[in-house]
Formats: C-alpha cells, sequence, structure tokens
C-alpha cells in the first residue's frame, strides 16, 4: 500500500498545478468559504473528518496544512446539491 501511495504523490508532483496558488484557502477559511458562497453548514472539523473519511472536497498538503482551492470547493458543494424540488417529499402527495 505504501508503494500506491508514493508511486501517486510522485505522478502528482509531475504535473502541473491544477490551480492558481492565490486561490489556496486553509482549512479554516474553507469552511468559511462554504458556508458564505453555498449557505451550507461547514466546519474546519467537519472538513478534517471528510479528509480522512473520503467524500470530502480535494485538498492539498504543504507540509502538515491541508489546503483547498475555490474551484475545488464549489465543485464538492456542487456534487453534494440535490435536484431542484417543489415540495419536501411524497408524503405530501399521500396527503392531497
Amino acid at each position: 500500500m505504501q508503494f500506491n501511495k508514493d508511486l501517486m504523490a510522485r505522478e502528482l508532483l509531475q504535473q502541473p498545478p491544477a490551480h492558481n496558488t492565490e486561490q489556496l484557502l486553509s482549512r479554516a477559511d474553507a469552511a468559511t468559504y462554504v458556508h458564505s458562497r453555498w449557505g451550507a453548514k461547514c466546519s474546519r472539523s467537519f472538513l478534517a473528518k471528510m479528509a480522512c473519511l473520503g467524500g470530502g472536497p480535494r485538498f492539498v498538503k504543504i507540509g502538515r496544512s491541508a489546503v483547498y482551492s475555490r474551484p475545488d470547493l464549489d465543485a464538492w458543494c456542487r456534487s453534494r446539491m440535490s435536484a431542484p424540488a417543489s415540495k419536501a417529499s411524497s408524503e405530501q402527495e399521500a396527503i392531497a
């Protein structure tokens, strides 16, 4: 397993950066950005948990710090959105 991680890390280092370094946000700033831009509850600890468990936004590490790009945060938020709905659930159809 360590070999695969090393190989992936080498491949990533050989690729040009996918985002502008001016757009990189700390984990706390990323949580604030998600909340202010998308209105979704998000905390630094939630992003840290998602980084460990998977399913969170893409990030890169600079030393020990995880940093996020705005485009990656936006893509993650869009992927978590449901389709527009005109009613909360199908239970309302049964009531009507």
